[in-house]
């Protein structure tokens, strides 16, 4: 297993590779982001896109970007968009990465978007708020 983070400048280069791993993730987020925002906030530099890929395989796992969020009182890396495949597979490898990549960064701790069943992946969190939405078009 490979993680890699791919330079804003190549991101448009690998997308075609891995846009369907971020629908995956953008697909559960209530219209908020379609796939193409996700490229442009990378481009843009406001995120990070990591490529999860599997070498025995020949294909990428996972895609997930990040984002380094500097609160009033703290620093976050956050974990915005993660759609893959295979997650047992990688997932100790992914948290172990991302870790060392927000201490260098001077985090102090990992912020997680997703659904309820990272939960049961990840030891060591807690849920810390849960997100109402309400369509009132």
């Amino acid at each position: 297993m490979q993680i890699v983070m791919i330079p804003a400048n190549i991101a448009r280069e690998v997308w075609p590779d891995i846009v369907h791993l971020i629908k995956l993730a953008t697909d559960e987020n209530d219209g908020r982001y379609e796939p193409d925002d996700v490229l442009a906030e990378v481009e843009e530099g406001n995120a990070h896109l990591w490529v999860i890929y599997n070498e025995e395989r020949g294909q990428a796992d996972a895609a997930i970007t990040t984002k380094i969020i500097q609160y009033p009182r703290k620093r976050v890396c956050l974990q915005q968009f993660c759609g893959g495949t295979n997650m047992p597979e990688w997932v100790k490898q992914w948290e172990e990465t991302v870790t060392a990549y927000a201490k260098a960064c001077d985090c102090t701790s990992l912020e997680l978007v997703g659904r309820r069943g990272w939960l049961r992946i990840v030891p060591d969190v807690k849920q810390a708020a849960t997100s109402l939405i309400k369509d009132i078009t």
